[in-house]
């Protein structure tokens, strides 16, 4: 099986609430990246918090680039766990106030009793407390042009602009950059040429375009 064709169900369990569950069929050329947007508005808990744990391996999936193809393997169905890394998100809260329900009271609610009751994972969907809205479409930026020069920000990484656009190993809008020096991890990826090791690619809110001229290594400094 070709790991980036085809479909893979992807059965995600929220670590802080088994109640929490959601069950999909996705390309399995998507990334791990675009797969944690897609679960936000559905689990509650943010990108930048989220932890994808793979029952596959019990290992943690790191690479934000990987697909779900090369995650599942010859396997058509992907198990993960979700851990909100965030002790003070509302998933954490909601699952802390669950187990103290659950240890304070011994016995199950009704359907009308845990309705009315607003510490619940089902109340804060319902009022919204857990936004269900999808992710803003993130649109092409339009304040870089091919051929500017820009850097890094908060860095001296320079470059020069050499790609701008949608990319397959990632989601939304990418620039990509041919950096001054070998401090990339890619010859370009195909989407544009520049010397091994010197492409690179960035969003757009990573970088400031200017006039910024080549850094000249000093040889009165080298030893």
């Amino acid at each position: 099986m070709n790991e980036e064709f085809g479909s893979v169900e992807v059965v995600a369990t929220h670590a802080s609430s088994s109640t929490c569950r959601v069950c999909k069929i996705m390309s399995r050329s998507l990334t791990v990246e675009t797969l944690k947007d897609k679960l936000y508005p559905l689990m509650g808990t943010a990108p930048a918090n989220m932890e994808i744990m793979l029952h596959k391996t019990g290992e943690k999936a790191i690479d934000m680039s990987a697909t779900l193809g090369s995650l599942a393997g010859e396997d058509s169905r992907l198990e993960i766990t979700v851990v909100d890394t965030d002790p003070t998100s509302t998933m954490n809260q909601l699952a802390r106030a669950e187990t103290h329900i659950a240890e304070e009271a011994k016995f199950v609610l009704d359907e009308d009793k845990y309705n009315q009751r607003t510490d619940t994972f089902r109340h804060m969907k319902r009022t919204g407390a857990i936004s269900t809205a999808p992710q803003q479409e993130e649109t092409l930026p339009t304040n870089i042009k091919i051929g500017n020069r820009c850097q890094v920000i908060g860095t001296n990484t320079r470059g020069t602009v050499k790609y701008i656009g949608k990319v397959s190993f990632a989601h939304g809008y990418w620039i990509g950059v041919e950096l001054d020096e070998p401090l990339g991890k890619s010859d370009g990826k195909g989407y544009f040429a520049c010397k091994p090791l010197c492409g690179a690619f960035y969003k757009a809110g990573k970088l400031e375009v200017g006039d910024f001229p080549e850094l000249e290594l000093d040889l009165d400094d080298e030893l």
